[in-house]
């Protein structure tokens, strides 16, 4: 008989800890199968994005075995329906119009280390497990403990093997949709808030326009005067007015998470708020349909210590909010027959960006700037303040050495730069490389590279706008190239005008564009016309 006080702390996780802990050669047996039979159709399944906040069950993309009419996946619990400390996974066939578990065939589920080897393993036989199906593990063992061996590039890989008269490989990948948006604040006067006075945005996803998250920073109103933060979501879930595309994001998202950091006054980063999980769902069902959560920062505090924290007054945060959603994409990658290259296959599919090695320089100095690290320069936009080091500012642009040695103090004030610009404009003279690059990102970082001379940003930016032309944005790029005597581009978006001519010419904007740069007009169509001659 099972111990009450067993059964009352949830004695399963209990006993798979235990087993993970004192004989972890039972939950990560040798390499791969040792089933009966020689031949097997193997299903390997890649799930990308797999964190402790996404909780929803995942499944497969559906596959079919050779000979039978049924559809099968595997389902991948992140937060078992029974036991919130465990993870577990299926095998189900597809009956009616839904998936159930199988229990009448023999199989095997195991979860891979990105070289392919078998970390933990389970057998499955009709004539002795009716009742059994899938395999346990603890959560924190997958996603914290042993997160690198599991979790390598945050992908967990999923095998499924089927004897077989026949040798079938198949191969799937799944990934779990996250957004990430990081919002900075900057609180004027933040230590002469009174009661009413508070600090409000909002935050928006991509993939649902209807969901927005209004969140309020204010004074609590207890002896301490503690700043706490409000989030209000401005949508009810259950409604029908809008479209079936929202309706169906809207029910994806499953959850969402906000952290918080504090730039002091030298530009240092501090976490205030580790990445705290806020269920939709939660809110929504409740009669109350927001959260409050308390910062450890008080008023006191801050008009102790306002040279260390405040930057004229003002506190600068960074919210950093994450949604995570259902998946993004789900396919089955390809399919191979026979033996005879299968780990050729396997070991690309498993270890695609898994190459483990040294730090590069690149590393090193993003380091420096993500650490502040010897800092001994201080660049200020209109919301945040960044930590730099000078020798690589001069180092990379003639405009910040002539900036830089003229300059008394140890801080910058650039106001014509957004912070978010500014991140991506650093992280590129640090590191030679460009991120979160879409239209309007680029094109902010386009000015700014050429606003301090960096010809190499200049040239990417504008390899990234050209990719991304469509007819309705062709105009403002071409006013662009001309502005910056840009020839490559020029070039490139003529070759674009020339294969939609028909429906630029008759456009309101390229019409706009003839009245008010009427030469720019003229000698596009001038180069345009002579290029077709020349064919």
């Amino acid at each position: 008989m099972i111990p009450r006080t067993l059964l009352q702390v949830g004695w399963p996780s209990m006993v798979a800890r235990i087993v993970s802990i004192r004989a972890p050669h039972l939950l990560r047996p040798p390499l791969f199968i040792s089933m009966a039979k020689s031949d097997y159709f193997t299903y390997v399944w890649a799930v990308e994005n797999v964190n402790m906040f996404y909780r929803k069950p995942v499944q497969s993309p559906s596959f079919k075995l050779p000979s039978v009419k049924s559809e099968f996946c595997i389902e991948l619990c992140l937060e078992d329906q029974n036991d919130q400390d465990l993870m577990s996974s299926k095998l189900l066939r597809k009956s009616d119009d839904e998936f159930v578990k199988v229990n009448d065939m023999d199989y095997e589920l195991s979860i891979l280390a990105f070289d392919g080897s078998c970390l933990i393993k389970r057998e499955f036989f009709s004539s002795r497990d009716k009742t059994k199906h899938g395999f346990y593990v603890p959560r924190d063992e997958v996603l914290v403990q042993r997160r690198s061996a599991f979790l390598p590039n945050n992908t967990l890989t999923l095998q499924c093997k089927v004897s077989l008269s026949k040798v079938v490989n198949c191969f799937a990948r799944t990934r779990i949709r996250i957004e990430k948006v990081s919002l900075p604040c900057l609180i004027k006067n933040i230590c002469s808030f009174n009661k009413n006075s508070k600090y409000a945005a909002e935050v928006r996803t991509t993939f649902l326009r209807n969901l927005s998250i209004y969140y309020e920073i204010f004074w609590s109103r207890c002896c301490e005067e503690k700043l706490k933060v409000k989030l209000i979501p401005d949508i009810e879930y259950n409604c029908d007015f809008l479209e079936k595309s929202d309706r169906d994001a809207k029910h994806a998202v499953d959850c969402y998470t906000l952290g918080i950091s504090l730039s002091d006054a030298l530009g240092k980063e501090e976490c205030i708020l580790d990445e705290t999980r806020l269920n939709f769902r939660k809110i929504y069902c409740s009669s109350c349909p927001h959260e409050t959560i308390s910062l450890p920062l008080t008023r006191n505090m801050l008009m102790a210590e306002s040279s260390k924290y405040l930057t004229n007054g003002a506190l600068s945060l960074n919210c950093v909010f994450k949604f995570y959603a259902d998946a993004s994409m789900n396919e089955i990658e390809f399919k191979k027959y026979g033996d005879s290259d299968r780990h050729e296959y396997s070991s690309k599919f498993l270890n695609e960006g898994n190459e483990e090695s040294a730090p590069t320089l690149r590393d090193d100095l993003r380091s420096l700037y993500d650490d502040h690290i010897l800092c001994d320069f201080t660049i200020q936009t209109e919301a945040k303040l960044f930590s730099v080091h000078k020798s690589i500012l001069i180092s990379r642009s003639p405009i910040f050495r002539s900036m830089i040695m003229n300059c008394v103090k140890r801080d910058l004030y650039i106001s014509d730069v957004d912070s978010e610009t500014m991140h991506r404009f650093l992280l590129y003279l640090y590191t030679d490389k460009v991120e979160d690059m879409e239209w309007e990102n680029a094109l902010k970082l386009f000015a700014v590279a050429e606003q301090f001379k960096i010809p190499t940003l200049m040239k990417k930016c504008s390899l990234i706008l050209t990719e991304k032309l469509t007819i309705r944005n062709v105009c403002d790029l071409l006013l662009l190239a001309y502005k910056y005597n840009d020839e490559e581009m020029k070039s490139s978006i003529r070759d674009f005008i020339s294969l939609h001519d028909v429906t630029i010419f008759k456009s309101d904007k390229w019409i706009k564009m003839e009245e008010t740069n009427w030469s720019i007009a003229a000698e596009t169509l001038r180069l345009i016309y002579f290029k077709k001659e020349c064919r």
